[in-house]
C-alpha cells in the first residue's frame, strides 16, 4: 500500500505540469497562512515598511536597497500594507522554486530528478519555515542566486549577445540584493573556469559588457555604501562577535563550532533525508556517463570554494559567531546532490518515497503556520507576529492622531514601521534605525505622535523624546500629556502589551 501511494505521489511531480501545480499550491497556501491571520510582523517586514517611505540609493549598512525598492513597487498595487511586503517575499520564493527546477532540468535532463532537486528546499527548515515568516532580504538573495545560475546556463547554451546582457543585469541586481551574493557569484564563476567549454564562454570579450552592466546597476548603491561606511567595522564586529580582547585561539574554536552549527541548521532535516534515501550518493561515484557529469564538478567546486572562504574569514578575523542565514547562497546544493544521485542510479522506490516525503512536508508547512498563530503565545517570549497592532492603531486614532509624523521606539517588539499600514499618510522615524534619512515632510501640516513600549526602563521613553527633540525640534513643554494603552496579545489573553505615547494635535517644531 505504501509503495502504491508513494508511486502515485512520485508520478505527480515527475512531470513539469505536476511540479508547477504542486509548487503553485504550496506557495499559495503558505502565503495565505502567513499573510492573512497574523496581525504583527517580523523585524525585516517592519524595517522594509520604514525604508519604503521614499526612494534612496541606500537605507542601512547591513542590507543593500533592492528589496526596499521592490516593496515600493508592490505598494503601487497593494497600497501601504503588510501584504505588499509578503507579496514580494512569496513572489520571489515562487520564482526561486521555478528557476531551480528549470536549472535542474538543464543539468540533469531528467524531469523526476529535476523535480526532486527543486522541491528539496521544502525539506530545509531554514527555507520552508524560517523564510515563511521571518526573513525578507534572505529570500531575495536566494532567488537571485538561482536566477543567476540559470542565466549562466543560458549563456553557456546560447552564447548570444542577449545572454551576456541578461547575465549582466541579473548580476547587477544580485549585487544590490544582499552582500553575500558576491561570494556566490565569484565562487560559481571561478568554478566554471575549471571546465574548458565554460571557460571559453566566460573568456569571450562580451563578458566585459556583462561586467559593465552589472557595475552600472550596482554603482549608485555602492557609492552610498562607501559614503556611509563609517559604522561598518562596528556592525561587522557585532554581527560576527569579533573582539581584539578575545583569545584568538578560543575565538577560532568558537567560530568553527558556530560555522558547523550554521551548516547543520541550514541543511536540516534535508541532509538526514538524503542520507536515508540516497546514502550511496555520499560515497565516491563510479565511472559512467550521465548528463550531469559536466556540471557536477563545477557545482561541487563552487560549494567548496564558498566553504573555504567562510572558514578562512572566520579564522583570519577571529569571528566567534556565524549564523545559518548567511548560507542561503548554498541553494544550489540540491542540484549538486541529485547530480550525484543520478551518478549512482538511484532506484525507483527511493525516488518515489523521497518525493512523497517532500509533498507531505509541503502540506504540513501551512498547517504549522496556522498552529503557530493559534498556540505560539502560550510559550513564546516575544511573539512579534501576535502583537495587536490593528487594535492599537484604533486606540491611537481615538486619542486624536490621524496623520503627521510618528517618532517611535518599540524596544521589545517592532520598530515603528509596523504602524505605517494604519497611518499611510504619516512619516515615521524610529530610534532603532537612526542611520535612515528622514522621510520627506508632509505636504499639509499634520500632528505629532511619540510612541514607545511602556516598560519599566525609562530610557525607552527618554530615547524617543530625545530623538524628537534632536531631529524635529520638539520642545519639552509640548510633551504632555503622556498616555498609556494596553491590549492582550492575540491568542494570548493573559499577556498584556502596553504602549506609552504622546499626541501633539497641532504638531511641534518639525514634527508635523
Amino acid at each position: 500500500m505504501i509503495d502504491a501511494l508513494t508511486d502515485r505521489m512520485g508520478r505527480i511531480v515527475a512531470t513539469p505540469r505536476g511540479f508547477y501545480i504542486f509548487v503553485g499550491l504550496y506557495i499559495g497556501a503558505v502565503f495565505l497562512a502567513r499573510a492573512v491571520p497574523f496581525p504583527g510582523s517580523s523585524d525585516d517586514t517592519a524595517e522594509l515598511l520604514l525604508h519604503s517611505q521614499y526612494f534612496a540609493w541606500g537605507y542601512e549598512l547591513k542590507n543593500p536597497p533592492l528589496m526596499s525598492w521592490l516593496v515600493i513597487a508592490a505598494q503601487q498595487l497593494f497600497g501601504v500594507s503588510l501584504l505588499s511586503v509578503e507579496a514580494v517575499k512569496f513572489a520571489l520564493l515562487l520564482l526561486a522554486y521555478l528557476f531551480l527546477y528549470r536549472a535542474a532540468r538543464e543539468i540533469l535532463k531528467d524531469d523526476r530528478l529535476a523535480a526532486l532537486a527543486a522541491l528539496s528546499p521544502v525539506a530545509l527548515y531554514s527555507v520552508a519555515w524560517i523564510l515563511a515568516w521571518k526573513y525578507s532580504h534572505s529570500v531575495l538573495v536566494l532567488t537571485m542566486c538561482v536566477v543567476t545560475f540559470y542565466a549562466l546556463l543560458r549563456l553557456e547554451k546560447r552564447g548570444d549577445l542577449a545572454s551576456y546582457v541578461i547575465f549582466g543585469v541579473i548580476t547587477g541586481l544580485g549585487l544590490i540584493a544582499k552582500y553575500n551574493y558576491l561570494l556566490f557569484v565569484i565562487a560559481l564563476i571561478v568554478a566554471m573556469m575549471t571546465e574548458p567549454g565554460l571557460r571559453a564562454r566566460l573568456g569571450d570579450r562580451r563578458i566585459l559588457l556583462s561586467l559593465a552592466i552589472a557595475l552600472a546597476i550596482a554603482l549608485p548603491p555602492l557609492a552610498w555604501f562607501i559614503a556611509h561606511s563609517g559604522e561598518l567595522q562596528g556592525l561587522i564586529d557585532y554581527k560576527f562577535q569579533i573582539s581584539p580582547e578575545k583569545d584568538r585561539l578560543g575565538a577560532a574554536g568558537l567560530g568553527l563550532i558556530s560555522v558547523a552549527k550554521a551548516y547543520l541548521d541550514f541543511l536540516m532535516p534535508l541532509i538526514f533525508l538524503l542520507a536515508l534515501f540516497f546514502w550511496r550518493a555520499f560515497t565516491p561515484l563510479r565511472a559512467g556517463a550521465v548528463p550531469s557529469d559536466r556540471w557536477r564538478p563545477v557545482l561541487g567546486i563552487s560549494l567548496l570554494l564558498m566553504t573555504a572562504v567562510i572558514l578562512i574569514g572566520v579564522l583570519a578575523f577571529g569571528a566567534s559567531r556565524f549564523q545559518f542565514r548567511y548560507l542561503y547562497v548554498f541553494i544550489l546544493f540540491p542540484i549538486y546532490f541529485f547530480a550525484r544521485v543520478q551518478g549512482i542510479g538511484a532506484g525507483e522506490r527511493a525516488l518515489n518515497r523521497f518525493g512523497a516525503v517532500l509533498m507531505l512536508l509541503g502540506a504540513i508547512v501551512p498547517l504549522l503556520l496556522l498552529a503557530k498563530f493559534w498556540f505560539e503565545p502560550l510559550w513564546c517570549r516575544k511573539c512579534p507576529l501576535h502583537i495587536p497592532y490593528p487594535a492599537f492603531a484604533e486606540d491611537i486614532r481615538r486619542a486624536g492622531f490621524e496623520r503627521g509624523t510618528i517618532v517611535s521606539h518599540f524596544s521589545r517588539y517592532k520598530n515603528g514601521g509596523i504602524l505605517r499600514p494604519f497611518f499611510p499618510d504619516a512619516r515615521i522615524v524610529d530610534l532603532k534605525l537612526l542611520d535612515l534619512a528622514d522621510p520627506p515632510p508632509n505636504v499639509d501640516a499634520g500632528q505629532c505622535l511619540l510612541i514607545w513600549d511602556d516598560v519599566d526602563d525609562p530610557s525607552v521613553r527618554e530615547g524617543v523624546i530625545a530623538l524628537a527633540g534632536r531631529r524635529f525640534d520638539v520642545e519639552a513643554k509640548a510633551l504632555t500629556p503622556m498616555q498609556t494603552i494596553a491590549r492582550p496579545m492575540v491568542n494570548g489573553p493573559k499577556r498584556i502589551i502596553r504602549l506609552g505615547f504622546i499626541v501633539i494635535p497641532g504638531g511641534a517644531g518639525k514634527c508635523r
